[in-house]
């Protein structure tokens, strides 16, 4: 899912895991970079409506429908 997710800021996503934020909708902001410059496998989803940033495996969310 990561690889087809490349370039996908602004992305509505639903939120799977973990279960304190399932079911609610983000967006993608950007994939996560480590200290050394390269891109991880995790993605930084900010919440609508909600001051909460996650950093989030793409396994533990669903792309939204357009």
């Amino acid at each position: 899912m990561t690889s087809s997710l490349t370039n996908s800021q602004g992305t509505r996503v639903r939120v799977l895991r973990p279960p304190y934020a399932a079911g609610k909708i983000g967006v993608l902001l950007a994939r996560e970079k480590a200290h050394s410059g390269k891109f991880t496998s995790r993605w930084l989803v900010k919440l609508v409506h909600e001051q909460i940033l996650l950093s989030l495996q793409a396994e533990d969310f669903k792309v939204m429908d357009s």
